[in-house]
């Protein structure tokens, strides 16, 4: 993701990542990641976080790569961040 943002960002668009992305990114496992989101997605209230973030602007890009042998997965977050896009 941070690649993107910056190729992005190259084109003059604004962008915001998820929060905590790049600490996320030096964890050795899904898990530990997965345990550290879940525990920021809560103490951070980032669903409705993102729900502002995401009516204040012009599109949702969903970076969808391979995960546990998944092809293009789409996690919850990103499912519930699409319909909050789609709606608004």
């Amino acid at each position: 993701m941070p690649e993107i943002k910056q190729e992005l960002i190259k084109r003059r668009h604004s962008v915001t990542l998820p929060k905590f992305t790049s600490q996320y990114a030096q964890l050795k496992t899904n898990n530990k990641r997965h345990r550290e989101s879940t525990k920021n997605k809560i103490k951070h209230d980032l669903i409705k976080h993102y729900f502002k973030i995401i009516g204040n602007n012009d599109a949702v890009l969903v970076v969808n790569e391979n995960r546990n042998g998944i092809e293009n997965y789409i996690g919850g977050n990103s499912l519930i961040e699409m319909a909050f896009a789609h709606v608004l």
